[in-house]
């Protein structure tokens, strides 16, 4: 019984953890994407809102697994054995939902930053270059020539 009460603070402890994790994550991000979002994509607006729905997630499950865990402990106390069943879920549903928010944030990034570099070689190829303030058709090859060269589509 012992034992059960210590793996049942543990399971606690993580949870809590995952609620910290994922509080400060969309507070950062929150932060410091707003600049971003201004130049990103719909897509990655949408990967964005989802990782943030996916740690929300995270955070309402964490709450639901400590509270079936209290249930669990409350009703151990006049019971010989402690059912945890009913923590199941929510516990496989919070580090499942931390999970999918930490890689679509992942993602995100990841796609945010070709946009990034896309942008500065682009500047690069348009600034760079004296006539094409006095030629867009010029200005205008040098940007797809740039987007060739970071391996993007056409506009």
């Amino acid at each position: 019984m012992e034992l059960a009460k210590i793996g049942i603070d543990l399971a606690a402890e993580l949870s809590r953890q995952i609620i910290t994790l994922s509080s400060a994550i969309i507070a950062f991000t929150i932060t410091f994407t707003t600049p971003l979002l201004s130049r990103a994509h719909r897509t990655q607006r949408r990967m964005l809102l989802s990782s943030w729905m996916s740690y929300f997630l995270a955070i309402i499950s964490a709450l639901w697994h400590l509270s079936a865990l209290t249930g669990s402990l409350l009703e151990g106390d006049t019971a010989s054995v402690i059912d945890i069943r009913s923590a199941m879920l929510p516990a496989l549903l919070q580090i499942v939902s931390f999970l999918v928010g930490t890689a679509l944030l992942v993602l995100f990034a990841a796609r945010n930053s070709v946009l990034i570099g896309l942008s500065d070689a682009t500047h690069a190829a348009v600034g760079a270059n004296p006539t094409h303030q006095s030629n867009p058709a010029a200005a205008n090859e040098s940007v797809q020539d740039a987007m060739a060269d970071q391996h993007l589509p056409k506009p």
